[in-house]
C-alpha cells in the first residue's frame, strides 16, 4: 500500500459538472479512484524530490514525479507539438503585415 494521496479520504471532487465535460470527468474520477495504494511511487521518494527542487531554488513549471508521470507527460507533449505543427500556419496567418504605402 502506498498512500491516501489519491483516495477518497484525502481527494475532493466538484460538485458543479459541464455537461459537455461528463464523460472526460467521470473517466479520470475512475482512474484515480482505481489508482489509490497501487502508485508505482514511493512517498518517501516524492518527498524526498520535493525538498530537493526547493533546495535548488528553481520552481519548475511541472513537478513530474515517477515513471508513470514522466511518461504521460512526454505523451502530453508529443501530441501538442503534432497539434501546434498542424495549427502553425493559421496561427500565422494572424500575424500583423504593415500595410504598403498608396503614394
Amino acid at each position: 500500500m502506498q498512500t491516501d494521496f489519491i483516495d477518497v479520504s484525502s481527494v475532493g471532487y466538484g460538485k458543479v459538472l459541464a455537461l459537455e465535460h461528463a464523460d472526460a470527468a467521470a473517466t479520470y474520477k475512475s482512474q484515480y479512484n482505481n489508482y489509490s495504494h497501487i502508485q508505482p511511487d514511493g512517498p518517501k521518494k516524492l518527498a524526498q524530490l520535493i525538498v530537493n527542487t526547493a533546495v535548488l531554488g528553481q520552481r519548475p513549471a511541472r513537478l513530474v514525479a515517477g515513471s508513470d508521470a514522466l511518461s504521460m507527460s512526454r505523451d502530453t507533449l508529443k501530441n501538442r507539438m503534432e497539434e501546434l505543427k498542424k495549427r502553425a500556419d493559421p496561427a500565422v496567418s494572424t500575424d500583423f503585415q504593415e500595410a504598403k504605402s498608396l503614394f
